[in-house]
């Protein structure tokens, strides 16, 4: 199964054909349209078959594939909030693979900003973390610890390690959290302004038989200042 997760810095109805070489079973965008109320046809052509979530219609999380898989939601707890989790789409694919597709977001309680919002979604949803693929842009990093309380990058990868589910990034390259050495993420575009804030947590039994690359600066970066992720489960 391949699954090509992107924030795509919006304006993805201009973008989505790039994608189409690569042939992913499932594409999990950041940052997208909702094709529902998207005016450009090709993109509404394109989308047959999606799940999406956001605030405006302009910039939301989607979750794309062709129209002969079987793409449905997956039911989790995302309740927390009044207004729920922001932004998770979880999903069945084809029957298979459980999958939650990720766009963490700021919220007005600074402990559960970003990676916090994950972390709730985790600690509601024990029962399940050991079977769950989590993909997508977390929007954040170790090096960032200290500005949390506890509900921190270093507390979700914990409970998802307990768990036996691992960031595949690390496991394939054997380096640590908060010392990546690939990008995926260039703040304003500008190349000396690299972190590592996209990630693929996946349970332990997928790991000796996936793969994941990052995509290369100099063929992403002029439409988006996040690299792509090309996983590819085996």
């Amino acid at each position: 199964m391949k699954i090509i997760s992107w924030n795509c810095n919006g304006a993805f109805r201009r973008k989505f054909h790039l994608l189409d070489q690569y042939k992913a079973d499932v594409y999990i965008i950041q940052e997208c349209e909702d094709p529902e109320f998207s005016s450009d046809q090709a993109y509404k052509s394109w989308a047959k078959n999606y799940l999406w979530v956001g605030t405006s219609k302009n910039k939301g999380l989607g979750v794309f594939t062709s129209s002969d898989n079987a793409l449905s939601k997956l039911d989790l707890s995302l309740d927390h909030w009044a207004d729920g989790l922001k932004w998770f789409i979880p999903f069945k694919f084809n029957g298979q693979f459980d999958i939650v597709a990720v766009w963490t977001q700021a919220t007005p309680t600074g402990e559960y900003r970003y990676i916090g919002q994950l972390y709730l979604l985790l600690e509601n949803n024990l029962s399940i973390l050991e079977s769950v693929l989590f993909i997508g842009d977390l929007n954040s990093n170790k090096i960032w610890d200290y500005k949390r309380k506890g509900k921190d990058h270093s507390a979700c990868v914990s409970l998802l390690e307990s768990f036996n589910t691992h960031s595949l990034y690390h496991k394939l390259t054997q380096e640590s959290q908060g010392s990546e050495t690939t990008p995926t993420f260039y703040l304003q575009k500008n190349p000396s302004k690299k972190y590592h804030i996209d990630y693929a947590f996946v349970p332990e039994r997928f790991i000796a038989r996936s793969k994941l690359e990052i995509g290369l600066i100099g063929e992403w970066l002029e439409l988006s200042d996040h690299m792509p992720l090309f996983i590819d489960l085996g």
